[in-house]
């Protein structure tokens, strides 16, 4: 092509845009039986409220499968195993076991007792949930 500028072959340095993903499966079909990963068969059969959640618990050794203790979220499960959570963790998020070893490490639960706090934060309620079990309102 006479009289236009050569494009360079090499890239002008910025990433080709990326094609959005295809949203995954919630679940497959295997041998006629719905087939799905452990964490997302957990919060469907509403035993967990989230897969986070669900990640945790069964990091944390309290989630069965058929009775025997999962280890991976990304377990394939079937429709027709039983799924059970033992004494799953009653504190809302991570960060509670922080606040609870902080309070316990410093003795601080008797000087807050009857007093007034404000979380201003935008997290899940982790530190309200423990200062109201402490007696902070």
């Amino acid at each position: 092509m006479a009289g236009q500028p050569r494009r360079s072959q090499r890239g002008t340095g910025r990433r080709a845009p990326r094609t959005p993903e295809l949203p995954t499966q919630r679940s497959r079909r295997a041998g006629g039986l719905l087939v799905s990963r452990l964490d997302r068969a957990l919060v469907d059969r509403r035993l967990l409220n989230s897969r986070s959640r669900a990640a945790r618990e069964i990091a944390a050794g309290r989630v069965s499968v058929n009775g025997r203790t999962a280890s991976k979220a990304s377990q394939d499960v079937k429709d027709t195993d039983d799924l059970a959570v033992t004494e799953p963790d009653p504190w809302v998020a991570r960060s509670a076991h922080k606040l609870l070893g902080a309070l316990d490490a410093f003795d601080l639960t008797d000087r807050l007792r009857g007093l007034t706090a404000l979380d201003a934060g935008a997290s899940t309620g982790g530190f309200t949930q423990v200062l109201l079990t402490r007696g902070v309102s």
